[in-house]
């Protein structure tokens, strides 16, 4: 359909020119409105033009949902992965989340989680101290595990327990792999509804302490 491939080529134009998340919601709000333009000549020529108008209305409702979504910053859905390589902030509704914590030499560089539900797990390499403060719901269960860094084996778990305040359960805990002091702190803040969250800890290699 004519209609079709050229409100494509218009929406994936502007999307490219915009750019991020808003170009996406600029690009489907561009292709329905060729899609409507089509249809209103669909009309004026006496054809029938009731695709053109289903999928003019898909795409304005998907447009609209798109940017709505680009007003809310660091919103993602289903998985998500990410580092502290910079601060960020995160707002998952659900799915799961993989944060790793590297060394470096920089200043602090806050990552803050709001999260609803599914697992998330923190992995925290040698050199680095995790400062994890947040609020958990009840069923949340907050735990921690220590590999090995030879031989990916456990070598040990436990339970950060959240302690209950003012209607919430708090979680603060500084923790850490190995003996030595830590070159880089990272604080991380999360606010999890429900699922589980996992601290992996890697240990040092031998001489590294």
């Amino acid at each position: 359909m004519a209609a079709l491939g050229l409100a494509i080529m218009v929406g994936a134009a502007v999307g490219l020119i915009v750019g991020e998340t808003l170009g996406g919601a600029l690009g489907l709000l561009a292709g329905a409105l060729v899609l409507a333009l089509a249809m209103i000549l669909a009309g004026a020529l006496r054809r029938r033009s009731g695709a053109l108008a289903f999928l003019s209305a898909l795409t304005l409702a998907a447009g609209l949902l798109t940017g709505f979504l680009s007003t809310m910053p660091g919103l993602t859905l289903g998985y998500a992965s990410l580092t502290n390589n910079q601060e960020a902030h995160v707002r998952q509704p659900f799915g799961d989340l993989y944060l790793q914590l590297h060394p470096h030499d920089g200043g602090p560089r806050p990552i803050e989680i709001e999260k609803g539900s599914g697992r998330t797990e923190i992995f925290v390499d040698a050199g680095v101290q995790l400062q994890l403060r947040g609020t958990v719901g009840d069923a949340v269960e907050v735990s921690w595990l220590r590999i090995d860094p030879d031989d990916p084996t456990v070598m040990d778990t436990g339970v950060i327990p959240a302690t209950p305040r003012g209607g919430e359960n708090v979680v603060n805990a500084n923790i850490s792999a190995g003996e030595g002091s830590p070159s880089t702190i990272q604080p991380v803040t999360i606010d999890q509804s429900s699922g589980t969250i996992v601290v992996t800890l890697q240990e040092p290699e031998e001489g590294q302490e």
